[in-house]
């Protein structure tokens, strides 16, 4: 179930922590520096945060969109599986498909290359209609000291 991130807060900070160690998560904090907690704001004016959880509360995934409200645009996602589940997976694009329906113009967001992620970014924004804008070459810096791309894509929703 898609829930949201404030009522599972110390369960998903319990699973982040545990996950960000692992060398699959390398990508997901695009940067050579790390954050041990998840911030949860106490309401969705900037940012939209959900959970996935099975039956048994566990958390499965954490996924987040910012919002930039003056221009009407999703500035980013973040998304992070903490279970190979496809629940959690669904979950996913009942997130996406409700950022989506948001009154929103566009959504725009970027991704380390070499992430699994951008093959399922690739899917979406063909499904979509949207694009993939360009890339950085070697513009950020793992954790493993490594420099990487950051791959850019938008969805335009309601602009003409």
């Amino acid at each position: 179930m898609l829930e949201l991130a404030i009522n599972y807060e110390d369960k998903l900070n319990k699973e982040y922590q545990i996950a960000v160690k692992k060398d699959e998560n390398l990508y997901f904090e695009g940067g050579q520096w790390g954050y041990y907690k998840i911030k949860i704001d106490d309401s969705d004016y900037y940012k939209i945060q959900c959970v996935s959880v099975d039956s048994d509360s566990n958390v499965l995934g954490y996924f987040s969109a910012s919002i930039d409200r003056n221009s009407n645009i999703i500035t980013g996602i973040e998304v992070i599986k903490f279970k190979d589940s496809v629940l959690a997976s669904l979950d996913l694009f009942r997130f996406l498909k409700q950022i989506s329906e948001m009154p929103v113009r566009k959504i725009e967001w970027w991704v380390v290359r070499g992430n699994l992620a951008e093959k399922l970014y690739d899917k979406i924004i063909q499904k979509y209609k949207g694009n993939k804008i360009g890339v950085y070459k070697e513009s950020v810096k793992l954790r493993d000291g490594n420099y990487y791309d950051k791959v850019f894509y938008e969805i335009n929703l309601n602009c003409e």
